[in-house]
């Protein structure tokens, strides 16, 4: 694969987890204020510690995608990326590949936990 390829499959990569960064801290807030009010007067009636547990999970997801992020720019390939070894700061714990898994696992346990705490009060 050229070298062009590769710096724009990293380029989409960046750009994809900075979307679900952003996605992540927009649903995390709209879970937290309604854990906020719980109790109140509100229709919606849901597990609060389900959905608390939602929230650590997006927390999760989203501090995956942010070693993510913070990690790419130092790549210039795609495949150098996805194989190397990086984490937090200097902790290069997993490799990149793994973190994406991290990530999106996270994210969908998340969900499903969200949808649970409406099904299970």
């Amino acid at each position: 694969m050229n070298t062009d390829t590769e710096l724009e499959k990293l380029k989409l990569l960046f750009d994809y987890t900075k979307f679900h960064i952003g996605l992540y801290t927009t649903i995390a807030t709209i879970f937290g204020a309604l854990y906020a009010t719980e109790g109140k007067a509100h229709q919606l009636n849901f597990n609060s510690g389900l959905l608390l547990s939602s929230v650590i999970f997006l927390f999760i997801a989203g501090f995956a995608g942010g070693t993510i992020a913070s990690s790419i720019t130092t790549f210039s390939s795609h495949k150098e990326f996805w194989n190397a070894r990086i984490g937090p700061m200097i902790f290069q714990v997993a490799k990149a590949e793994y973190w994406t898994y991290l990530e999106h696992v996270s994210f969908w346990i998340a969900m499903g936990l969200a949808l649970l705490s409406i099904i299970v009060k």
